[in-house]
């Protein structure tokens, strides 16, 4: 039976490689007319040489040769596509997408017999060929993500040939955010882990001297060319990070940065900086851009919301004008309902001003009990001794909270609210526990952020995929592994539902829950 077009065309592309593995291959325009076939066809024969790992192929960049797989093809290999092209084809895209960790073992063939309906014989040749690429090796006889290179069972001492990875953050506050509140701490938790596990250390590039052992960097950035230039060899890469600080000055770090050809990770977890330029020679090939969709979160909740039957839902919001994401999001959030969801009705309780708040202690005991308690809870999330007057802005907020809450909880109609945060999530839970309210028999709750000091509740959230954009930045750094990116670097962070019990049918008869 004669072979497809398209697998012929493969195999002939199979044979130039072998002969001339230095090969300068043209676009798939030029191929086409090359080898008198249709775009299409071509198209489809590029696909699969780099499915098998022959050829680098990636939208908007040149097509270039592996020459790690170039000496192992034969001059008639044959080319088709088989099931265990597809097996391989899936667990590389598992690697390449974080799924199986670097470092971790592969699981049991039984998983993969089981989850694929492939032969051992296929699992075997599928491991062979991801270890002639380096995406895997064996220890004993388990197969390891990761090239051959072992990880340090635990951080080695900090050493002046340890690889350095530049962390530009513009200020010392800005740092203590990134590694401290819900919304980013997981990348950095999980970018720090992996770079110590692989001997890698961070230095801090700040845009004022707060400390003596750390890179100073003044205006225009005249002192960190050579201070970047002072480690040479050990300089693997740079992260940078979208903070106040250093908004609207991005183009000038790239520059910066360009010249040292090496990866540069751009975290825009606030995605606003997609409009930088990247027209500085080499830069796309170095670039990777991880940013929140916020869209895609936002459209997640809502309809996880309506996928259960709630038509009617409220955000408790209180206004605070130094936090103008609020107040964007609780407009995006209608935007998306309004937009897709024409039959679902957003309410909001908008206090602004709450001047009350002891006056409720004093007339509730049991609302003066919760106030109490969520200082409690605050006092062990800073793990810090407060005075009684430094509690007092911790009970402001939770008097605002109840204050935005309990009005929605009057309304006959609602059956789900959307908290704006994990943090104010975990503070409408208090209340809910206090008014005798369960989830989700009574009330559906989501929120966002999937906070780790939230996993201990029965809230339902919305993950951004920060930690696992964390894990492909320091393997992009590292470079044992391929990191998948647009052609202008762009990698949007994948989210996800997390539901911990608080979703649920809406209950069948409305009334008020206060």
């Amino acid at each position: 039976m004669p072979l497809r077009p398209y697998l012929h065309v493969a195999n002939e592309l199979q044979r130039a490689i072998h002969h001339d593995p230095e090969w300068d291959i043209p676009g798939i325009g030029a191929l086409s007319r090359q080898y008198g076939v249709s775009y299409c066809t071509m198209q489809k024969a590029v696909h699969l040489l780099a499915d098998q790992g022959v050829l680098n192929c990636t939208v908007g960049k040149k097509i270039t040769i592996n020459p790690n797989k170039a000496r192992l093809i034969g001059v008639d290999a044959p080319v088709a596509r088989t099931a265990q092209d597809n097996f391989y084809r899936n667990v590389r895209q598992s690697i390449v997408d974080g799924t199986h960790i670097v470092g971790e073992p592969l699981p049991k063939f039984e998983f993969f017999i089981l989850e694929y309906h492939v032969s051992i014989h296929t699992i075997v040749n599928t491991c062979r060929r991801l270890s002639d690429e380096g995406l895997i090796h064996k220890v004993g006889k388990k197969w390891v993500v990761g090239p051959r290179r072992a990880a340090l069972n635990s951080p080695a001492p900090l050493r002046d040939t340890s690889p350095v990875v530049a962390m530009l953050v513009g200020h010392e506050r800005a740092w203590y955010k990134l590694s401290t509140i819900d919304h980013t701490a997981p990348y950095v938790g999980i970018l720090d882990s992996e770079l110590l596990k692989y001997g890698f250390q961070c230095r801090l590039i700040l845009s004022r001297k707060i400390w003596e052992d750390v890179f100073v960097l003044q205006t225009r950035h005249s002192d960190a060319r050579p201070l970047l230039r002072q480690l040479g060899s050990r300089l693997t890469g740079s992260i940078m990070c979208s903070t106040s600080f250093m908004r609207g000055a991005y183009d000038e770090w790239i520059e910066m940065l360009a010249p040292f050809k090496k990866p540069i990770i751009f975290f825009d977890f606030n995605n606003d900086a997609g409009y930088i330029s990247r027209k500085y020679p080499g830069i796309r090939k170095y670039f990777y851009r991880f940013y929140s969709d916020e869209n895609q979160a936002l459209k997640l909740a809502i309809s996880s919301l309506a996928k259960c039957g709630h038509r009617v839902i409220g955000i408790p919001y209180y206004g605070h004008r130094e936090y103008s994401w609020i107040r964007s999001r609780v407009d995006r959030i209608k935007e998306i309902a309004a937009g897709h969801y024409p039959d679902l009705k957003i309410i909001t309780s908008d206090s602004t001003a709450v001047d009350a708040p002891h006056e409720l202690m004093r007339s509730n005991p049991r609302f003066r009990e919760m106030l109490q308690h969520h200082a409690r809870e605050m006092l062990f999330d800073k793990s810090t001794a407060l005075s009684v007057d430094d509690r007092e802005p911790f009970e402001q907020v939770a008097a605002n909270v109840a204050l935005s809450t309990i009005p929605l909880l009057k309304n006959h109609q609602i059956t789900a609210v959307i908290g704006l945060n994990d943090v104010f999530a975990r503070e409408i839970y208090f209340l809910l526990n206090l008014l005798g309210v369960e989830l989700p028999r009574d009330l559906s709750m989501i929120s966002f952020d999937n906070a780790p000091a939230s996993r201990a509740y029965s809230i339902a959230t919305i993950d951004y995929g920060f930690a696992r954009a964390g894990y492909l930045s320091a393997h992009a750094l590292i470079g044992d592994i391929v990191v998948r990116k647009g052609v202008s670097g762009n990698s949007a962070c994948e989210c996800k539902l997390i539901n911990r019990g608080s979703l649920g049918v809406p209950r069948k008869q409305k009334r008020a829950l206060v």
